[in-house]
């Protein structure tokens, strides 16, 4: 029987019960709106807190790799946080999709799209969004390098968004641990490497 999942459902198990949440979602007859719920709303919200620092009079205390004005990094971002996050998380479900198809899985493309998403996303919301919302534009504007806080709280988003992706492809591939945990890491690099080139 499919499953119907809620919007607090969905964002409480995938912080508290990730696996049994991707178990739901295979089962799930919106699995892949809340897919493009997550991507679009996180992006939303980020591209919202990319202007907010720009108004704080913030510059990346990480140089950038795009050749732009620095001083107006975060004014730029603003318009290009939701099309690389499509990008970067298109990009990242179709990996997990390839990988797991060559690897024996008979899971279809559009099945990753959803949880992939909320493996990314839900990390990246705590760590990233939150932070950089409530708490960072209201400091005085740091330069380089990046502050240690900086580096922890990076450091606990990636490492868990490696855990959410390797649960994600596991239930949705129905691979062993094995092949989901190579699948799910090269998966999550991916993801964070797109973003990492745009975002800061």
């Amino acid at each position: 029987m499919e499953k119907k999942l809620g919007f607090g459902t969905v964002f409480g198990k995938g912080i508290f019960q990730p696996y049994s949440l991707f178990g739901d979602l295979t089962e799930s007859l919106n699995a892949r709106i809340y897919g493009w719920i997550y991507c679009l709303g996180f992006s939303f919200l980020y591209s919202l807190t990319a202007l907010l620092l720009y108004l704080r009079g913030w510059s990346p205390v990480v140089q950038p790799a795009i050749n732009l004005p620095v001083e107006k990094y975060y004014l730029y971002q603003t318009f290009f946080t939701i099309p690389v996050a499509l990008l970067a998380l298109g990009f990242g479900t179709w990996l997990a999709y390839w990988f797991s198809r060559i690897s024996g899985s008979e899971t279809d493309l559009y099945d990753y799209w959803g949880p992939v998403c909320i493996a990314a996303v839900i990390p990246s919301f705590i760590t990233m969004w939150i932070p950089e919302t409530f708490f960072i534009p209201w400091l005085q504007p740091q330069h380089p390098p990046a502050p240690p806080y900086d580096i922890i709280r990076i450091t606990i988003g990636a490492v868990w968004t490696i855990l959410l992706t390797i649960l994600a492809v596991r239930k949705t591939s129905r691979l062993n641990w094995f092949s989901s945990s190579v699948i799910g890491l090269i998966t999550a690099i991916a993801i964070a490497s797109v973003m990492g080139y745009f975002f800061r």
